[in-house]
């Protein structure tokens, strides 16, 4: 399948004709991925459109120890995995989606989502102030959750941010509390966390960690006027300095925090020339491996086929705030048309022969779990995305 090099002369207005998919995605998320407690549901089956139950876990075909340690509760784990970043995401979309149309009852979910990642906040704050687990095992096992990913902290600190204008004050004033609180939390651990009981987290080992540590360290200083947090910025410049070269992962969800962390950074006044640079080089980066059917080539396991991808709507709006002449929103609408089916957003797709020889049975089994479940960000990401496009076309 041919790469995308050209997408097409779209416009703004073609936006109008996803009227129905938008519709339709919103209601896909009220109808199978809301839990009781108003958290979103991880790694749906698209056979079922349920969470995986522990005898489809333990099928010979698929495998979870990439992800979670088969000690643990997997079901538990395969249903929140990604919860908070999926929850971010679909706060955004509709504090821009009520923007964009005044629509009261996207203020009400937005409202709704807010409230269930504090919740989640809430139960991480009886282990640490600042700590913001991934909720495996829903509300009620949250607090004894070990596991955390600057991925799911970045898109719960973007919206929480977002959600600020439309606060009550009580409710500000935990938010902006709980910015510092997150600063104070990885200051306190040198920048350095444990992950799925087998990696520490760090500058060197995970370099994406600093799109959260860069933003939330410019806000902790903005609110407290403390120079400590700014100062601690000057230790990823390396990070930073390998960036803005090119020296970096292409993957979609990496490009995602990338963007997000630092274009808030640079919203709130962190003025870093370098943050333009590298978030252009990333979008051409990932732009290199969108194919013509709007799907993605998934790193790093080549040749499997992705819906994650469909980040790359989300932040077109940033790319062309730094960049406009890259018309990235075209891209955007190019891929929002292309990929509208919700139960077609998964994870992975492949073809057994096109695999290359001497795959480990790990990484088989591993990519089978993703071609049979729903990508829950693939999903928030396609409303993010058309919600924030069509802000843009408002501008």
């Amino acid at each position: 399948m041919e790469k995308s090099k050209r997408t097409g002369n779209w416009k703004y207005s073609d936006l109008d004709n996803l009227l129905g998919a938008e519709k339709n995605i919103n209601g896909f998320i009220n109808d199978h991925m809301l839990d009781g407690d108003g958290l979103l549901l991880s790694h749906l089956r698209k056979d079922t459109l349920k969470v995986w139950t522990r005898e489809q876990v333990d099928s010979p075909d698929v495998e979870t120890a990439i992800m979670c340690n088969k000690n643990r509760n997997v079901t538990d784990h395969l249903a929140y995995e990604d919860s908070l970043m999926a929850m971010g995401e679909y706060a955004s979309a509709q504090m821009t989606k009520f923007r964009v149309t005044g629509d009261r009852q996207a203020f009400k979910v937005a409202s709704e989502m807010i409230k269930a990642i504090m919740a989640v906040y809430r139960e991480g704050s009886k282990y640490e102030a600042g700590y913001l687990p991934k909720p495996h095992g829903g509300l009620k096992k949250a607090a004894y959750s070990h596991e955390i990913s600057p991925d799911q902290y970045i898109k719960c600190v973007v919206a929480l941010w977002d959600w600020r204008q439309y606060a009550a004050p009580e409710e500000k004033q935990e938010i902006e509390d709980a910015m510092v609180e997150m600063a104070d939390y990885f200051r306190n651990r040198n920048y350095m966390h444990n992950y799925r009981d087998r990696t520490i987290v760090s500058k060197d080992s995970r370099p994406h960690c600093i799109s959260l540590y860069v933003p939330i360290l410019v806000l902790a200083g903005n609110l407290t006027g403390e120079k400590k947090y700014h100062d601690d910025l000057a230790q990823f410049n390396g990070v930073i300095d390998s960036l803005e070269t090119g020296e970096f992962q292409v993957n979609f969800n990496v490009c995602s925090l990338y963007l997000e962390g630092f274009h808030l950074a640079l919203q709130e006044g962190w003025n870093d020339p370098r943050l333009p640079v590298i978030i252009k080089r990333q979008w051409d980066a990932n732009l290199e491996t969108v194919l013509e059917n709007g799907y993605g080539m998934d790193k790093p396991y080549p040749p499997a086929i992705t819906s994650r991808d469909l980040r790359m709507p989300s932040f077109a709006n940033i790319v062309d705030t730094y960049s406009p002449g890259t018309e990235a929103y075209k891209t955007g609408i190019f891929i929002l048309h292309k990929i509208t089916d919700p139960t077609k957003m998964t994870g992975a797709e492949f073809n057994p022969e096109d695999l290359p020889p001497g795959l480990p049975k790990s990484q088989l089994g591993f990519l089978n779990l993703k071609a049979m479940s729903i990508c829950e960000t693939s999903i928030s990401s396609w409303l993010m995305g058309y919600w924030r496009l069509r802000e843009a076309a408002e501008k």
